[in-house]
């Protein structure tokens, strides 16, 4: 298993662990692997979710970041499709879902990050979103 592979695999069992345990979604799809959006979902009144999953090592900051590039896709298909887009973001039993409709985005423009797959640091460009506008869960409960 790869590097990329890896990673998905860990977002998957937390984001099915997090589904159990909520019962936000009455479906949940896998899309393939490296997909534009990880899973397409259905909420209990039926409509169509694209979430996008990240695993991060804290969700201690203020904001959190996101590819430029994904938000726009999330946000594009929001537009075009009416599907709803979650960016939901996991270290180990906590989690923050972004309804990316409702939040403030920040372009902060060119930031180091780790490239885990190359074991090296790297500059990219990112957004943010404030933490403060999402959903946060511990155990699969929502919390303030």
């Amino acid at each position: 298993m790869n590097y990329f592979e890896k990673c998905e695999s860990i977002g998957d069992n937390l984001f099915i662990d997090w589904c159990n345990k909520t019962k936000y979604f009455s479906s949940i799809e896998r899309q393939p692997l490296l997909s534009r959006v990880d899973w397409i979902c259905k909420d209990n009144a039926g409509h169509v979710i694209n979430c996008e999953l990240k695993v991060r090592n804290t969700l201690k900051y203020s904001t959190i970041f996101i590819e430029p590039d994904k938000y726009v896709n999330l946000i594009s298909l929001w537009n075009d499709k009416g599907i709803i887009p979650l960016y939901i973001n996991f270290c180990g039993n906590e989690c923050i879902a972004f309804d990316l409709r409702k939040c403030k985005v920040n372009d902060v423009g060119e930031v180091r990050i780790w490239d885990g797959s190359n074991n090296c640091y790297k500059m990219v460009n990112r957004f943010s979103l404030n933490v403060e506008d999402g959903d946060k869960y511990i155990n699969g409960c929502k919390v303030k």
